[in-house]
């Protein structure tokens, strides 16, 4: 993500992946495996869901808009892939109690966030979503 002159856009520094439509289920993986989607780490087929999740990590961690940390560490970490889609399932998303969010951020991440692409924000939801 990127931020301008108050406007903020997504870029993609080589993979990238020409998407007919927003409910086509995908195969190929490619990504930073903390940034990617339940549904790329188990290496099940997605849709442009995968990418609201990546959008929502990247929320979590950095606050785009004030161009400054939101909680300034991710939802998940782990060792490896497969540990990684195991805590994603296992521990919902949480929010560190140290620092304080709205709850419109709160809401967002947490529609963001949601492993089955099923209870996910669509783009809709994204664009219109209160914290916008």
């Amino acid at each position: 993500m990127l931020l301008h002159d108050g406007r903020l856009k997504l870029a993609d520094f080589g993979f990238a992946k020409y998407v007919i439509s927003h409910t086509t289920l995908q195969k190929s993986i490619v990504g930073t495996p903390l940034y990617m989607s339940p549904q790329l780490l188990k290496r099940v087929k997605y849709t442009s869901k995968c990418d609201v999740w990546s959008l929502g990590v990247i929320f979590y961690e950095v606050t785009p808009f004030l161009s400054q940390m939101l909680f300034g560490c991710l939802p998940w970490t782990a060792n490896s892939e497969y540990e990684l889609a195991k805590n994603i399932n296992m521990h919902g998303v949480n929010f560190p109690t140290t620092i304080e969010s709205s709850e419109n951020t709160r809401s967002f991440l947490k529609g963001c966030l949601q492993p089955e692409e099923a209870d996910r924000l669509s783009w809709l939801d994204v664009y219109s979503h209160p914290i916008f």
